[in-house]
């Protein structure tokens, strides 16, 4: 009780030394801010501050929720001037309509450039605007009837040069674009991907039952909080001479795909992937899982996963390709491989090729193999591969 006590009291000594800084005109709303980004400073912090220090943050936060036009971010880089007038640090300030994913992105962007950083403060304010899009009230209590407003404050523990800021400002304006358009499309692509179920199940298919009830498990597993979709794509096949083409279906595209012309993967084109794969491509299985050489800028800065289900026309023909890319969620990673359709069945399949009782040595120590397998490469692998690979591992 002590220390938080304690805590309180500098806190609150330099919140009053901020407040000899401000303007006499400054107004009611600017204290607020003041004491709302205050109150995310911890004892821990308070290293990192000093009033200068506090009042560019305040002063920057106050004049950037006052000019910014709703939906639009706002970024600010620069190197405040501390008690011996020396740039020590680099700061970063952010407005922005709050969304999902939005922190974790920025950090994830900031550490690709290899800063480290020292401190950040998250506060989310609820925010009313007037007729005229102009900031009227806001307040740090939830208030449902208000906009969410992302205030984040970040210090990197060095000075960048003015070629730094550009670079790095550049960086988190298309991160912020990203995580606003996977936002902004997250209901209308889980529509699209429970309708894309529906028409799987619905296809006439010369497959078994089984293998179709699989498919369609899967994409109920994946629609159910399990993957978060961050893009999709609709592309057709057509043929042109002797080769096939897959076309971009204008107008579907959502999320980071949004535009039409962003390529799902680094070596497609705009109209698809390069047409030597066509015919590999159409002949896949209804639903295929694959990694894109694209590296994810929402949420974690990795591979992103593509899940393509192939559409069909009245014939059972493959006429074309639905592409969700996204990313799994860390429970697909951890819970057992019996939980998770597709690769269930695949591992079930490799269990009785194995022609191993159940309960007999050898046949837990291969299950055990395949619940310790690398979970990306099991959505990839095919069963025979996966048979031969577990089956060497157990020798």
């Amino acid at each position: 009780m002590t220390k938080k006590s304690s805590s309180s009291k500098d806190v609150q000594s330099l919140v009053d030394a901020t407040l000899k800084k401000l303007s006499n005109k400054a107004p009611v709303q600017k204290k607020e801010m003041l004491n709302i980004l205050a109150n995310k400073i911890t004892s821990d912090d308070l290293e990192f501050f000093d009033e200068n220090v506090l009042k560019a943050a305040v002063d920057v936060h106050w004049e950037m929720a006052k000019n910014r036009k709703l939906g639009d971010p706002i970024v600010e880089i620069y190197c405040p001037v501390t008690k011996n007038g020396l740039h020590h640090k680099t700061v970063i300030d952010i407005v922005s309509d709050d969304f999902a994913f939005l922190v974790d992105s920025v950090v994830a962007e900031i550490n690709r450039h290899n800063h480290l950083i020292d401190l950040m403060l998250h506060p989310v304010i609820y925010t009313e605007y007037d007729s005229k899009g102009g900031l009227q009230k806001f307040q740090p209590e939830r208030n449902d009837n208000l906009l969410r407003q992302s205030h984040i404050h970040i210090h990197i523990n060095e000075a960048l040069t003015p070629q730094q800021h550009k670079k790095l400002a550049d960086g988190l304006y298309t991160v912020l674009e990203d995580v606003y358009f996977a936002n902004r499309d997250w209901r209308e692509m889980l529509d699209v991907l429970r309708q894309t179920r529906e028409d799987l199940a619905d296809a006439p298919l010369k497959r078994p039952l089984r293998e179709i009830e699989k498919y369609c498990a899967f994409l109920d597993y994946i629609a159910d909080n399990n993957f978060t979709l961050l893009g999709y794509r609709e592309y057709k096949f057509v043929e042109k001479g002797d080769e096939l083409e897959s076309k971009v279906v204008k107008g579907k595209s959502l999320g980071l795909l949004s535009d039409d012309v962003k390529p799902a993967y680094i070596s497609e084109d705009k109209e698809g992937l390069p047409r030597n794969l066509q015919e590999l491509r159409k002949k896949l299985d209804p639903v295929s899982i694959s990694k894109t050489n694209r590296i994810s800028t929402v949420h974690r800065r990795v591979p992103m996963d593509a899940v393509a289900v192939k559409t069909y026309d009245h014939e059972g023909r493959v006429v074309g390709e639905k592409l969700f890319i996204g990313l799994f969620t860390s429970v697909t990673y951890s819970r057992s491989v019996s939980s998770v359709p597709y690769i269930r069945e695949k591992v079930e399949d490799v269990l009785e090729i194995s022609g191993y009782m159940p309960n007999s040595h050898d046949g837990k120590a291969l299950r055990h193999i395949l619940e310790k397998y690398p979970r990306d490469e099991l959505f990839q692998i095919d069963t025979k591969e996966l048979h031969k690979t577990a089956s060497d591992i157990l020798k």
